[in-house]
């Protein structure tokens, strides 16, 4: 097979060979780029041959396949999945103040359910059967014995209500108040009704 070496070329061919190579790199972006000439491809696979030459490829380091990997947009989406169930799984296992008061008995909503229950002077049945109620949790309920620890409770910040022993009656913070009934397994029932109102 003869080899033709660019001198061999005449100028119009030359310049022909070159227009056409500018047109394949550089297109406009309406015009669409002519085939190369089989003639031409095969002048240019003769005189430099089919073979290309080998390039050293190096594997790629730790930074970039970790780059690459946080690139990919199944990897985006999974990591957004997972954010999103966790986030959605925090909101679900928060403890619901609101949830505590549905345990107990008599069920109370609103500002009612942080009253505390103040516990005067009373005798130890009447103290036993309003703590044994299951209408109240424990915390909110207060037994005091003198009127010292009684003018604490009440002068601290939030609602209270005085089961008050030594005057006979039950007393909202608000200044509603009922007498004491005589029956012991009803206090707990009058006091609940003053929370529920």
């Amino acid at each position: 097979m003869k080899m033709i070496s660019p001198q061999d070329e005449t100028p119009e061919e030359l310049r022909g060979i070159t227009e056409i190579l500018e047109k394949s790199l550089q297109p406009h972006p309406q015009e669409e780029v002519p085939p190369m000439p089989d003639d031409l491809r095969e002048r240019l696979r003769g005189q430099y041959g089919d073979q290309q030459a080998a390039s050293e490829v190096k594997a790629p380091g730790l930074w970039a396949q970790l780059k690459s990997l946080f690139a990919q947009p199944a990897f985006s989406g999974a990591l957004a999945a997972l954010v999103l169930v966790g986030v959605l799984m925090s909101l679900l296992l928060k403890p619901d103040p609101a949830g505590e008061a549905e345990q107990m008995r008599g069920k109370t909503t609103g500002p009612s359910s942080f009253t505390a229950i103040i516990l005067f002077d009373l005798d130890e049945s009447q103290t036993k059967a309003v703590m044994e109620s299951g209408y109240f949790d424990s915390a909110h309920l207060h037994p005091v014995t003198t009127e010292a620890e009684l003018m604490d409770w009440i002068s601290r910040e939030g609602q209270s209500i005085v089961v008050n022993g030594a005057t006979g009656e039950i007393r909202h913070e608000d200044g509603r108040q009922v007498p004491m009934p005589a029956k012991e397994s009803d206090i707990a029932d009058v006091v609940a009704e003053l929370l529920a109102k």
